[in-house]
């Protein structure tokens, strides 16, 4: 064996172990408890301060002390009660869990 192919094989074996760590590894949405819901109540959902929201999953939430002007129609979100944090259309948000 050559020299570039001991070279080649050492990276394709760093490739794969590469690949196998981050599949096994959880991503840091899932790690943090987040998961995915859409906003049914309001629609248009704001985003301002103060703003009361129902998801998916029947949980209500209160949007603060932040404002945002989003005028989304019933978007898919990804939420983490953990860190009370709501990412509509790429932007975060401060929640509060009501009930």
């Amino acid at each position: 064996m050559n020299l570039l192919h001991g070279v080649l094989l050492v990276l394709a074996l760093a490739a794969v172990c590469a690949f196998n760590c981050l599949a096994a590894t959880p991503a840091p949405a899932e790690a943090a408890g987040c998961y995915t819901a859409t906003i049914t109540a309001p629609s248009p959902f704001m985003g301002n301060n103060g703003e009361i929201f129902r998801l998916s999953d029947g949980s209500f939430w209160q949007v603060g002390p932040e404002y945002d002007f989003l005028f989304a129609f019933f978007p898919s979100v990804i939420i983490c009660p953990s860190i009370g944090k709501l990412s509509v259309n790429g932007r975060a948000l401060n929640v509060v869990r009501l009930k």
